[in-house]
């Protein structure tokens, strides 16, 4: 009896060493990183900040991708540090200097729409000459503006699969489906007596969760792919816990038919 209680705690064992070897990283990764956000400016234009990168720059949206941009010589992708809009326009500050963005629509090809200043005083001269009115204390930061957004707006390729029902992202939807998955395995565990049929379901069980909901629906990446090595541990854990819970009730109730039994035996004395 108890050379079997320990083979079976063996897998529980390895659902614990693989499930924090293949997680640990990327909890360590996505509190060090900052995560990528988008904030929407007028007619295809926003303001966009990479994963992991210190800074925010101009892009233009593309079929949902964020190609950062500048149409002024051999410069780099324009990096804004406050920035305020005004109608189809966007101005603020950069690093170098200033910029203007015009964003209206019908504009011909050679007009340029990044204007790039150095001075101060050309800047505000070519606002007013876009009939822009200049406000200091409108121009914010972005990630000041981005903390005011939700979620679903500064990050939408996070709603795209499972189009943000209930107002979880794709990534909510795809660990509620693997929570399922082990909420079947536990079931598993507590319904199946033999080992090897038992363990071999919550495994496949436990693969199958977190392809479907981690990798598949949530976007896989780095946390789908630790999903997928640690599915199977996870869920021949829980198949464990739940075939503990069976036997811990069980012995729970023989002891009370026990007891029971015990009673009406001395009532009959």
């Amino acid at each position: 009896m108890k050379s079997r209680q320990k083979s079976s705690l063996s897998p529980l064992s390895w659902a614990i060493v693989c499930a924090v070897v293949s997680l640990a990283p990327q909890v360590a990764g996505a509190a060090s990183w900052r995560s990528a956000y988008v904030i929407s400016l007028p007619n295809e234009y926003c303001i966009y900040a990479s994963e992991g990168e210190d800074g925010t720059y101009l892009a233009k949206v593309s079929n949902r991708i964020y190609a950062s941009f500048s149409s002024v010589g051999d410069v780099g992708p324009t990096r804004v540090v406050k920035y305020a809009v005004s109608h189809d326009m966007v101005f603020g500050t950069t690093p170098e200097g200033y910029f203007i963005l015009d964003t209206r629509q019908g504009l011909a090809e050679e007009v340029e729409r990044l204007h790039l200043f150095t001075e101060a005083d050309a800047w505000r001269a070519k606002l007013g000459e876009l009939d822009v009115l200049l406000d200091y204390g409108s121009l914010r930061s972005p990630d000041a503006v981005a903390q005011g957004l939700t979620e679903q707006e500064v990050r939408p390729w996070r709603f795209e699969k499972a189009r943000g029902r209930w107002g979880l992202a794709d990534a909510d939807w795809g660990f509620l489906v693997a929570g399922f998955g082990l909420a079947g395995c536990f079931a598993l565990g507590a319904l199946v007596v033999r080992q090897v049929p038992r363990r071999a379901g919550a495994a496949v069980l436990g693969f199958a969760s977190a392809f479907a909901g981690p990798f598949v629906i949530g976007g896989g990446g780095q946390v789908g792919c630790a999903a997928l090595v640690a599915g199977p541990f996870l869920g021949m854990l829980a198949a464990e816990i739940g075939l503990s819970v069976r036997r811990a009730l069980g012995r729970a109730l023989a002891r009370l038919l026990c007891s029971s039994d015990s009673g009406d035996s001395s009532l009959d004395r």
